[in-house]
């Protein structure tokens, strides 16, 4: 596929030698156009009011299209939109009117309006398309007797209002504005700390424990009770070296006695409530209480230890005391990670995915005159501190679009992220979405991950993505952010994905595992306090991509060849191109099925939707994939903006009916190990037709074929 080539002109010297071309083109269309003398187009240039859109040849610029407009104060007005002819029916007029948004945004006006004739029908539906609204209406001129529609369109420009109209974000639980760089306190049992160091097996825990603390990502402490254990052991622990250093670990501040005795007994009556619980009764239970109660009162964030009844107790603990009580190896796994940035290239149709360096993204966004206060992270980015993920999409080598992920070491960051299109990409959609998958995989790829995207002026395409895709409005910080799990979620899982949610991003999700019914709500909490109901469409999309294995989930399982499977999975770690002519469909995210319209009550909307890798053509046999049914319908005729979507294009293999199912699906996850045919049948999943159509499967069989299909090593 040959992808768009054009530039966006704006500057005077660029614009100047092309008004004779500019002026021809608004002539030949003045029955839409109206005229304007030529004097107009010259000041709209020194004014710095026309944009224009070129193709260069040899040096040489080559007009492609044109936009001018007027404004006062924050009010602008679509003077011409122009396409030359033969440049029409590409989505030039489209793409110059991100352009107009794009620069209206950045120059604060809050709305634009548009005259058009009541005649112009292909104007009207353009401007409708382009979330333009008609406000009112008026007598034209008198030699033509047209009626006039006025089109207006609201920018998100933020405009004094925003600030001051007293209207609460939408983000209730909203992250923090900026980084939280303060360093977490963990409070170690003095069991922990001598497997640590002492167990071979622990040397690599040890190893990221300590280092961490001497880079200063976290601080360990330890408790008085630490230290008179320490010195109570026996006389060959006290001549291990090892015994004076753990004396040298810094201690937990001096707290109360007479407090720290009351909120033992309490601990450990909250903890040990019957005889039942291993350790009740014993001195060392007591002990181990004097040491959270030491931990809490002190203000640490966490206590690590390796008693099972006092981790069996944490969700207790966590809700009567604020304390976080972990093991060794859930504080190494909370540890920092870098982002898991790749330096292979991503070969899309017609455009490359690269990965790039610092300077050159603000190289990039330097030439796109973004200034540094909107992205400060980058201009004071410091490798000790933080890690990043650059990458930049490039048609025939010049650069169309940029990512920018950022999150600083520590154990609770928030990765501040920014994607910016260039607004006359023709495929700026396209481009924004693949930035935006690439950027939830990557920071979602090792734990749950909070992510906030900086709002540029003008990005509206990626506004629109970062919309579809869950992400909440926060105006206080001016940004759309969310909370990322990244992967399916088994029953079994949900405790954990729970307190990694508020570990990571101190949002409190619902402690029982949600139900797919439609009257299922819950309460969410963010770290301000605030609280939101929420259904189970809210909650999957707020914590997308994700998939919830409800127990009442309905699912369905459907073919797929070898070469469509490519295309939906991506060969191996990348996305490399599929042998289909739709190659555009692996990058989207949400995509499209085609299937027979005669089991349509199977693709219930919100469904799971399994993908069987047919053997045929050295294919699996197994299932590869999972997604999530967005909603399906019969069909004769599929629309152009679904079938860029489509990974099954060739219909005849699916159905010999005019009539189809078009199942449009989304988060879709490869299972870490297929789930072959024969694994199906030992669980006794519906094999009558050996998967050659779709397959209705129980809730209880789905969470079966996703337990199976998780890497549990």
């Amino acid at each position: 596929m040959v992808r768009d080539d054009f530039i966006l002109r704006t500057e005077r010297d660029d614009l100047c030698p092309l008004i004779d071309e500019i002026v021809a083109l608004a002539n030949a269309e003045r029955n839409a156009l109206g005229f304007l003398p030529v004097g107009a187009y010259q000041a709209a240039i020194d004014r710095k009011r026309l944009l224009a859109l070129v193709r260069n040849e040899n040096g040489r610029d080559h007009l492609v299209g044109f936009a001018l407009y007027s404004g006062v104060k924050t009010a602008a007005k679509v003077q011409q939109i122009a396409t030359s002819p033969e440049y029409r029916r590409q989505g030039i007029a489209r793409a110059l009117m991100r352009a107009l948004i794009d620069a209206l945004e950045k120059n604060h006006f809050l709305s634009v309006q548009a005259d058009v004739a009541s005649d112009l029908d292909h104007a009207k539906a353009f401007y409708q398309a382009n979330e333009f609204k008609v406000v009112s209406q008026r007598t034209g001129g008198a030699s033509k007797g047209r009626t006039i529609l006025v089109h207006a369109r609201f920018l998100e420009t933020p405009s004094l209002f925003d600030f001051t109209s007293g209207i609460k974000p939408e983000a209730d639980w909203s992250l923090p504005k900026e980084f939280d760089v303060a360093a977490r306190t963990f409070a170690l049992d003095v069991m922990v700390y001598i497997d640590l160091v002492r167990d071979r097996g622990f040397r690599e825990h040890a190893e990221k424990l300590f280092r961490s603390a001497l880079s200063h990502e976290i601080r360990i402490a330890v408790a008085d009770e630490f230290c008179a254990e320490l010195k109570n052991a026996g006389r060959k622990l006290r001549a291990d070296p090892l015994y004076s250093f753990a004396l040298q670990l810094p201690n937990l501040a001096p707290v109360n006695e007479e407090r720290r005795e009351s909120l033992a007994n309490n601990i450990y009556d909250a903890v040990f409530v019957d005889s039942r619980v291993r350790g009740y009764g014993k001195p060392s239970s007591r002990r181990d209480s004097r040491h959270l109660a030491h931990a809490v009162l002190a203000g640490a964030d966490a206590f690590v230890t390796r008693e099972n009844s006092f981790l069996n107790a944490s969700g207790v603990l966590l809700s009567k005391f604020d304390l976080d009580v972990m093991s060794p190896e859930e504080l190494v796994a909370y540890l920092p990670r870098d982002l898991s940035s790749t330096n292979d290239q991503i070969q899309g149709d017609g455009f490359t995915v690269d990965p790039a360096t610092i300077d050159e993204a603000k190289l990039y966004l330097k030439a796109e005159r973004l200034s540094a206060a909107q992205f400060p992270e980058l201009e004071n980015f410091d490798p000790k501190a933080a890690s990043a993920a650059f990458r930049i999409i490039k048609v025939d080598k010049v650069p169309k679009a940029c990512s920018v992920l950022i999150t600083t070491r520590h154990t609770s960051p928030i990765t501040r992220a920014l994607i910016h299109v260039k607004p006359e990409a023709m495929d700026g959609a396209l481009y924004s979405e693949v930035l935006l998958n690439e950027s939830l995989r990557t920071c979602s790829e090792r734990a749950v991950s909070a992510i906030q995207f900086v709002d540029l002026p003008g990005q509206t395409i990626v506004r629109a993505g970062l919309r579809n895709s869950g992400f909440v409005w926060n105006r206080d910080s001016n940004c759309y952010e969310k909370v990322v799990v990244g992967r399916p979620v088994l029953p079994e899982e949900w405790s954990a994905v729970v307190v990694e949610t508020r570990r990571r991003a101190g949002i409190v999700l619902p402690k029982s595992f949600p139900s797919f019914a439609s009257s299922w709500r819950a309460q969410l909490a963010g770290p301000n306090g605030h609280a939101a109901s929420v259904n189970f469409k809210q909650l999957e999309a707020l914590i997308g991509p994700v998939i919830i294995a409800a127990e009442d989930r309905p699912a369905v399982i459907v073919p797929i060849q070898k070469a469509y499977s490519e295309m939906l999975l991506g060969e191996g770690a990348q996305m490399l191109l599929g042998l289909t002519e739709n190659k555009d469909a692996q990058f989207q995210g949400q995509r499209a099925y085609v299937g027979s319209a005669k089991r349509p009550k199977l693709f219930e909307k919100g469904g799971l939707l399994f993908f069987y890798e047919s053997s045929g053509g050295a294919g699996a046999g197994a299932i590869v994939a999972v997604s999530r049914i967005v909603d399906s319908l019969i069909t004769t005729d599929i629309s152009e903006e679904d079938r860029k979507k489509i990974v099954v294009d060739d219909l005849s293999q699916i159905s010999v009916s005019d009539r189809v199912l078009l199942t449009r699906f989304d988060n879709i996850f490869r299972l870490d190990v297929p789930v072959t045919f024969s694994e199906l049948k030992k669980m006794g999943v519906p094999d009558g037709t050996n998967f050659v159509t779709a397959t209705g499967v129980s809730p209880d069989r789905a969470i079966g074929i996703l337990r199976k299909g998780k890497n549990w090593t």
